[in-house]
Formats: structure tokens, sequence, C-alpha cells
């Protein structure tokens, strides 16, 4: 009887213990979303064992004129690496609005099996297990479509995504190398929240060769995993994701979802709507922005004849060459004839000759009134322009930079001045020799060369000048036989009887 009375008070008990812990663990669990109905986190449609994440990052775009202009040239470097969580913890309610309290642990580095670049879709980064943190890229400059920009000196800037040229990096999180960090069949983690941290690197040379300004953001962000068991209750999955600014107290920042206070923390990546005041409508601030940025500045060339012998029909070559001291990263621009719209590149030098490069439907030759305008070029570009005078035509060349004269020089720098003569197959170029230079300038309106050409009307004045001598002694022979004539006739008259 005692032994029967002890057995079934025993399996009382372990069924008391068994419910509790069935009941710990739903209420622990059940939450089947990180976020409830906060965005921007993520809940994955369906629970997988392996999920691509993405991090993206985007760079504000200006134009002096707001024209479109292809996005920089940059490869922007990032470490992912385990946040050094000791004490954070995630807050929500499950389905019975009960609260649930999630401690975040470090990120399983394990568990981060590739990382691959958008900004290049060839190319994934195998992760280097001997490093305590992975290296990541997000290359812009692939993408050759021409995007809208803010204008210089505009305010607000509009940020939405038609303003900005926008990539990402995609981190692979596999789960089960979460659960079973070493692949040696024991479960070394538990489900929940794991976080990482993504830091960017770039070196200050790369924004500067790129044209690109760091805006003066944040380099950190952190990435919490949510995971769960699976239906076997053998292995995790990964159910949704959230990313979260860096703040004072990092990689230990809580969260307890759906309080207004922690809706600024929850960001989409390196992102300006997360880097500064969005308005609650798509434009930012200028002293409250911290996104990067891209500026960018246009010139226009334009030919003119002057005189009544110039020629305005033909077409006169034109060479244009581009210098950028900084931007050496091969920046996109575009150039326009006004029935052709092109796209070019700076080199690697961060020059560009129009002499050396082909361009279909704009071959560098301008009439009377023809304009070929650059357009996107990056900031601190300078610009050179030289004419060839290919008639048999002496012409006098003069040149205005943005409403101002400026000096020219001929091909052996025999002449100079603000107008000199050019003769067949000879050149005209802005004169640099005296440190002149023309780069471009942060205005409302795109720079402006124009160069003009001019050849007054001579060959009748100067027919009057070359016969005047004749007929001077023609017309004063002319007066003395007529006086002669006269004077005769009236001798004559007067020896008459």
């Amino acid at each position: 009887m005692k032994t029967n009375f002890m057995n079934k008070a025993f399996a009382l008990l372990t069924s008391v213990i068994t419910a509790s812990a069935m009941t710990a663990s739903v209420s622990v669990f059940a939450v089947d979303s990180p976020t409830i109905d906060s965005l921007p986190a993520h809940k994955l449609e369906t629970s997988k064992t392996i999920a691509d994440i993405p991090i993206k990052k985007d760079i504000l775009l200006f134009n002096s004129e707001q024209k479109r202009i292809p996005e920089p040239s940059i490869v922007y470097e990032y470490q992912i690496s385990s946040a050094n969580v000791t004490d954070a913890s995630i807050s929500t309610k499950d389905s019975d609005d009960a609260t649930v309290v999630l401690a975040v642990r470090p990120g399983v580095l394990e568990a981060l099996t590739s990382i691959t670049d958008s900004g290049d879709e060839a190319f994934t980064m195998e992760t280097d297990t001997d490093e305590d943190f992975r290296t990541g890229t997000i290359t812009f400059g692939n993408d050759t479509t021409l995007k809208m920009t803010n204008r210089a000196n505009d305010v607000p800037y509009i940020s939405n995504s038609d303003y900005k040229a926008m990539k990402q990096m995609n981190l692979k999180i596999d789960a089960s190398k979460i659960y079973d960090t070493d692949n040696d069949g024991n479960a070394d983690n538990e489900p929940g929240v794991y976080r990482y941290k993504i830091t960017e690197v770039t070196a200050d040379a790369v924004y500067a060769a790129s044209g690109v300004t760091e805006g003066g953001a944040g380099d950190t962000i952190f990435l919490d995993v949510y995971t769960k068991y699976n239906e076997a209750k053998d292995n995790l999955v990964i159910y949704g994701y959230v990313l979260l600014k860096s703040t004072e107290d990092g990689a230990n920042t809580s969260i307890t979802y759906n309080e207004e206070a922690n809706e600024d923390v929850k960001i989409d990546g390196f992102v300006t709507t997360a880097e500064g005041d969005d308005n609650g409508d798509n434009t930012i601030i200028p002293g409250d922005f911290k996104g990067d940025y891209y500026n960018t500045y246009n010139v226009d060339v334009k030919e003119l004849v002057a005189g009544d012998l110039a020629d305005r029909l033909h077409r006169f070559p034109f060479r244009i060459q581009l210098s950028n001291d900084t931007v050496t990263s091969g920046s996109n621009f575009s150039i326009n004839n006004g029935a052709v719209h092109s796209l070019t590149n700076l080199t690697t030098t961060g020059t560009w000759d129009s002499n050396a490069v082909t361009i279909d439907g704009i071959d560098f030759k301008l009439k009377y009134g023809d304009v070929i305008s650059l357009i996107g070029l990056p900031a601190g570009t300078k610009i050179m322009v030289t004419e060839t005078n290919d008639t048999e035509d002496v012409y006098s060349v003069s040149a205005v930079f943005n409403d101002t004269a400026k000096p020219l020089v001929n091909s052996d720098a025999s002449k100079k001045g603000p107008s000199i003569s050019i003769p067949k197959n000879d050149t005209a170029s802005l004169d640099t020799s005296d440190n002149v230079s023309y780069p471009i300038a942060m205005e409302m309106t795109s720079d402006k060369v124009i160069i003009t050409n001019t050849l007054r009307d001579v060959s009748v004045t100067g027919l009057l000048f070359d016969t005047a001598p004749f007929l001077f002694i023609t017309s004063t022979g002319i007066f003395l036989f007529t006086l002669y004539l006269r004077n005769k006739k009236e001798t004559d008259t007067d020896n008459m009887i």
C-alpha cells in the first residue's frame, strides 16, 4: 500500500514538472514574430534553417542642376563579428498578451557561412574561420542607370529611393550551426535571439577616390537573428531578424516591442532614413542629415562665331580634357550634345580625354550655337578645352568661362591673350600657364565654357585701302588734264581775229 502510494505520488510530481516545463517552453518560444507589428524588424514568411539577410547601404545624390546622374564608384568594406553581449533582452507579448522576455546572446560567428556583395553578382566571399570577424563589401558603380538627384543648395533634401544610390550585401546565416556549432551532433546553443556586430571600416582614401563624402553617421549597427526550434525539436530555424543602430549601450541595447522609445533604434541598414531626421515625409533637414552623399556638377562647352564672313555651318574640332586630383575610382558621367546622350567615365588616374574615347553620335565638332554638356562630374573636376581651326581662314578666337573672359594660348605658346589669331591647323586652348584652373563650382547652374571664333568683314575694306593711292593719282590726273583743256580753249579764243 505504501509503495503504491509513493509510486502514484512520484508519477503525479513527474507530470506536474513535465507540464510546468512544457508551459515554460511554450511561454518563452511561442512568440512567432520578433516584431508583433513594429517595423523595420523583419519576420520571414517561412521559417528557414538558412536565411539570407540583406544589409542595405545608400548614398544621397546631388547635382548642381538636379539632372539625372549615374551612381558613384565606391566599395564599402565591413567587418561582421559576434556582439559582446553581457546584459541585453527582448521584451514582447505572446498570443495571450503575456509578457515574454528573451535574453540576447552573442552571435555565433560560425553560423555566418558566406557574404555576397550584390554590387557584383558574380562575387561571393567565403568566410575566413581563422579570424574573429568576417569581411564583407558593398559595391557601387556597376549600375549605370541614371538616377534623380537633389539640387545643390536646395533644402530640405529629398531622401526617398529615387534620389539615392542603393546597394546591399547579403549575410547567409545557418541556424543549424548556431544549434550545433562544431557539427559534432551535440547541441551547443538553445533557441533565442543572437546578436551580431557590423562595422563599416572603409578607408578615408576610398572615400576620397570616389568623390563620396562621409556623412558622419555611426559606423556600427547590430543584427539580431531570431531563432526557434523546428517542428521536430532537433534543430533551430530562423524566423526573423532586426537591425539596430548603435546606441550608448552598444551591444547591450535592450528592446521592448511596441514601445515608441525603441522605434528610433530599429533601422534598415546604413541608410539615410536611419542617419538623419526624415521629417516623416521623405525629406531631410541638412543640419540633421548624417548619411553619405555624392556631389556632382555639369559643364557646357559652347561654340559661337562672329562676323559676316564667319562660317556658321562649319563644325570646328574640339578637344575636351578632364582631371581630378583626388577622384580616381573611375566615376561614371554622361555626355549630351542635344541629340545623343551617352555614358562614359573618368579613368583610374582621375582623367578623361575626348581624343581617347569613341562615343557613337558625338564627334566633338561644334558649329555655331552647338553645345556639348558634361553631366554628373564629381566635385573638384577641372576642365581643359582646345579648339582647332581646320579652315583656310584666319580666325580670331576668344573664350569666356562662367561669364568671365579667360586667356587663350596657341599650340606653340607664341600667342597668348584674351583674343588670339589662329591660322589653319593651329589650336587655341584655355591658358593655365599662370596657374589659372577651371574647376567645377558648387552653383545652381552648369559651368559654361564659350569659345567664339571671329572673322570680320575685311575684304571690301581691304580693297578700298589697296586701290586708294591709284584712285587718287588717277583723279588728280583727270583734274589736271581737264584744267589743261580749259586753259587751252581760253588761249585759242584769245588768239582768234
